[in-house]
């Protein structure tokens, strides 16, 4: 059965501000990315199986050997997030030093790839406690305090 990379992408698609959605729709890679990243943050292995079209020969879906819980597909949509975050900080990076080439400066452009990074901060601030939620390891256990002698 499996679980098909556009479900990680519907659950990535609402993080995504409306000017970029039509550039990533059809980026299966980020949700392939995700699921690696979240597999190796799980120890998991997962086999991918590109679903192809018998007309032209384009990968139409791809699929992963398990089906994934609600809690997974969210964690892997969170680090395919953060792939798209990288992809677009590198490519907003690479527009400013080619506009720093001519004559003048645009300081947005700049400015762009800082908000991106405090993204990213945070992001990988909270994706540690995302991961312990998905396991089921992010409680307390119990709590101990001692008063008086040992005896």
């Amino acid at each position: 059965m499996g679980t098909s990379l556009k479900n990680v992408m519907d659950m990535m698609m609402p993080l995504i501000p409306d000017d970029y959605k039509t550039d990533i729709a059809e980026d299966i890679d980020l949700a392939k990315r995700g699921v690696i990243e979240m597999g190796v943050a799980l120890k998991q292995e997962y086999m991918f199986t590109s679903v192809v079209s018998d007309d032209d020969g384009t990968v139409t879906d791809v699929t992963i050997n398990i089906d994934l819980s609600m809690f997974e597909t969210f964690l892997a949509s969170h680090y395919a997030y953060r792939a798209y975050l990288m992809r677009l900080k590198d490519e907003l990076n690479r527009d400013a030093i080619n506009f720093k080439t001519l004559t003048f400066e645009i300081k947005s452009l700049e400015k762009r790839p800082t908000a991106i990074n405090d993204s990213l901060y945070s992001l990988n601030r909270y994706l540690a406690d995302t991961v312990a939620m998905v396991t089921g390891s992010n409680s307390t256990a119990a709590v101990v305090t001692q008063f008086g002698s040992t005896k």
